[in-house]
């Protein structure tokens, strides 16, 4: 390829079409995280994210706050103790004959006890004897409250013990209050008001008096119910004189219809066709059963029109159709029974009793028969209704007697209960007034001073867990795969400061900056590989000057290496070369012709396009033909075109530039945004840019430790030798801050280095002869 710079004229020959490159091709295949193995984002993964660089001081404040909070949670709590006391009843008593006394109803007696025990009359009693003093308690009712809540009371079953507990942070008050509720229950329970005791028992026994006669009362009058009939049960007897007048009720009815019949002069036969279903009924008990169950299937659909059933619905229809099968039976039944009437008429052998009997006897005879009924049946519902009043009072005599006994059994026991009461200094007894708890009942302070510690322990982890997942600033060089698929990390740079003087530093950031530079050459498609476009999510990245120093490494490479100041705004490159004023970028855009517009630097091979008399702007002028054909006249003069431009997310031109580069190089300074960036690889991605990668800067030290490249800086940290200098503030590379400062002081030996001014007039003698006489061949260029 020729050194010579030669102009062309207009946009749209031949040769600038087939010069032109597809902005997609020639994608890096490298890993993405620094350390060469693929990103898994577990939660282990997260956690090491967040807390990384904070492991110190989260291990540090986690111990000051779990011992801390062991330390608290185990003073500040106290370990309960629990007094007990211990009381017995005895169940027998030794009389002087040498007998026992069993107490009757004693388990219930003890139950009662037990009640007793722990109510407030107790309580209060012991507050008020002398033994409470011990306690140092005071003896209001918030006292009281305390001791009801802390006390237990407890009746093992099938034993004669009664066991008294008290618990508090204090041992010695625990066995001072149950002492004190144990002898006051012992004082209240043997030395109760004896005339009060006889006055009750004696009432008790004149209210059984009275019970017993009246339960002599009620069985004499049992005796003379029972003797007035004959029989112990007159319930059979009644159920009997019930069936009797039933009968003679129907043979009544029958009589007097056959009468009224008799008085219409009606012949027997014609009778009994002219008998209705309720006729029947009054002589037949099967039609009266029938007429029942059709009387109930009415009354099932009257029911069901009052709660608003449709005549439509299943419901029903089905009830109207049990209604239509009972008339059927009743009216079949009917048919039959007059059938069956009418032959008994017609055969003499059969007339002589039943219906047609009746219906063939004179008025007078009926009239007889009526009378004879009626007094029957008179004296007959007479005999039942003294019966039935008779078993009424029976079973009110009965009811009687059962309450009496009831009662009598209740006073017995009442009185059963306060003789035990009145004895009960021969049966209670004290086995322990209460004993000093030698281990605690509940001690939670080891539980507690744990859970504090651990408390403690996570409270600084999950506030910089959380600290960490608010903060998505960059801080860690592998933190740029994060978030971020297919993206590789091209490199890490370290920070450096301003004013550079350790030639270490220097060495290790040009070695950074030319491992960036082979990553960007090796790889598939390397004749794809020849324009790149240097850009950020923001300002303040450090992208102008890792363009410079991108250039000076490429130079260094023997690659004749042009480097573009295409930042509308920012115009970095323009200012640090003082070229604001010259010809640039937009002269050649306008023009057409690179002759005359580009600097020599004072690194050989290394030339500046800076920007021009153009501001923010001219932004809108660009267009991707008009940089396509740019880029296409620059490959045929150059081997390497490293564009500048604005942050991709706020400048017109580099979208533009974008499209049309053969890669496209992030830097992400330590610190910014983790979406902004993301933003900007999408960005990126939306417009059909291929991005080569990430350039992390501003990097620590700790980072190099972790990545890929550290053996080799340290080995070239290791190597002994003596380290070239850091090249002064004068020199021309020390316009575009340390990095490219750094780079410059440490190209290799045969790349000539001469100190130029911005207008790439050389006033220097060293390097490769470029630097006094670089100015005569810029301006031919």
């Amino acid at each position: 390829m020729s050194n010579d710079i030669t102009p062309f004229d207009g946009y749209g020959g031949n040769d600038l079409a087939t010069a032109t490159t597809s902005a997609g091709a020639g994608t890096l295949d490298y890993p993405r995280a620094a350390n060469g193995r693929a990103h898994h984002d577990t939660l282990l993964h997260r956690l090491h994210h967040h807390l990384r660089g904070r492991y110190w001081i989260a291990i540090t404040l986690g111990l000051i706050l779990g011992g801390s909070g062991g330390y608290f949670g185990y003073t500040k709590l106290h370990p309960i103790f629990r007094a007990e006391g211990m009381l017995q009843i005895s169940l027998n008593k030794p009389d002087p004959m040498g007998s026992s006394n069993v107490m009757p109803n004693w388990e219930e007696y003890v139950q009662s006890q037990t009640i007793v025990l722990g109510s407030r009359t107790v309580m209060g009693l012991a507050m008020r004897g002398p033994n409470w003093k011990d306690t140092g308690l005071a003896t209001d009712g918030t006292v009281q409250t305390k001791i009801a809540e802390n006390l237990l009371v407890d009746h093992p079953m099938r034993t004669e013990l009664i066991r008294v507990y008290y618990t508090d942070p204090d041992p010695e008050v625990a066995v001072a209050v149950v002492k004190a509720i144990v002898r006051a229950y012992y004082d209240f329970a043997t030395n109760r008001n004896q005339l009060e005791d006889s006055k009750r028992l004696n009432l008790l026994d004149t209210r059984r008096g009275l019970r017993i006669k009246e339960i002599s009362r009620v069985d004499g009058e049992l005796a003379d119910a029972v003797n007035a009939f004959g029989i112990p049960d007159l319930a059979p007897l009644l159920d009997a004189k019930v069936q009797e007048e039933v009968k003679l009720e129907f043979d009544l009815n029958r009589a007097r219809f056959a009468l009224e019949e008799n008085h219409g002069k009606k012949n027997p036969r014609q009778a009994i066709l002219d008998f209705t279903n309720n006729q029947i009924a009054m002589y037949d008990p099967t039609m009266r059963s029938l007429l029942t169950k059709r009387d109930d299937v009415q009354a099932t659909i009257a029911q069901f029109q009052i709660s608003g059933v449709m005549e439509e619905s299943d419901r029903m229809r089905a009830i109207r159709t049990q209604l239509e099968e009972a008339q059927k039976k009743v009216d079949s039944y009917a048919v039959e029974w007059r059938d069956l009437q009418t032959r008994l008429s017609n055969d003499p052998a059969m007339a002589a009793g039943g219906v047609p009997r009746v219906l063939t006897m004179s008025k007078e005879l009926l009239q007889r028969e009526v009378t004879l009924l009626e007094s029957q049946y008179n004296a007959v519902k007479s005999d039942r209704t003294k019966m039935g009043q008779q078993v009424l009072n029976i079973q009110r005599l009965r009811q009687q007697r059962e309450d009496a006994e009831k009662d009598k059994a209740e006073v017995q026991r009442l009185m059963d209960m306060l003789n035990m009461s009145m004895n009960m200094s021969s049966r209670l007894s004290i086995l322990e007034s209460g004993a000093v708890p030698i281990q605690p009942f509940k001690d939670r302070r080891i539980a507690v001073a744990i859970a504090g510690a651990l408390g403690g322990l996570g409270l600084p982890v999950f506030f910089f867990l959380f600290l960490g997942a608010m903060d998505k600033r960059y801080r860690y060089s592998d933190e740029t795969n994060d978030g971020v698929s297919n993206v590789p990390l091209l490199g890490i740079l370290p920070r450096l400061p301003e004013q550079l003087s350790d030639p270490e530093q220097a060495a290790v950031a040009a070695h950074c900056i030319h491992q960036i530079r082979i990553m960007l050459q090796v790889g598939p498609n390397p004749d794809r590989r020849r324009v790149f476009m240097v850009t950020s999510s923001a300002t303040g990245d450090g992208k102008t000057s890792l363009t410079m120093a991108l250039g000076l490494s490429f130079a260094a490479s023997g690659s004749k290496t042009l480097v573009i100041d295409c930042d509308m705004v920012g115009q970095g490159l323009t200012h640090r070369l003082k070229a604001q004023d010259v010809p640039g970028l937009l002269e050649t855009l306008n023009t057409g012709t690179l002759r005359g517009h580009v600097r020599k630097t004072g690194t050989k091979g290394l030339y500046l396009l800076p920007l021009g008399n153009a501001d923010a702007a001219d932004a809108g002028s660009l267009s991707p033909n008009s940089i396509k054909r740019l880029l296409a006249a620059c490959c045929e003069h150059f081997d390497i075109i490293v564009i500048d431009t604005g942050p991709i997310l706020g400048s017109l031109e580099a979208s533009a530039v974008a499209a049309e580069v053969d890669g496209v190089i992030m830097a992400v300074a330590r610190g910014q945004q983790q979406p902004l960036v993301e933003k900007a690889i999408r960005h990126l991605r939306s417009i059909g840019a291929n991005t080569f990668g990430i350039v992390f800067n501003r990097a620590e030290q700790r980072d190099f430790q972790r990545s890929v490249s550290s053996a080799s800086i340290r080995s070239v940290s290791a190597k002994s030798h003596t380290p070239r200098a850091v090249l002064p503030d004068t020199d021309e590379s020390a316009r575009f801050g340390p990095l490219a400062r750094s780079v410059a002081s440490c190209l290799p030996i045969g790349v000539g280095h001469g100190a130029t001014n911005g207008n790439g007039h050389g006033n220097g003698s060293s390097g490769n002869g470029n630097g006094g006489a670089g100015a005569q061949e810029d301006a031919a260029a």
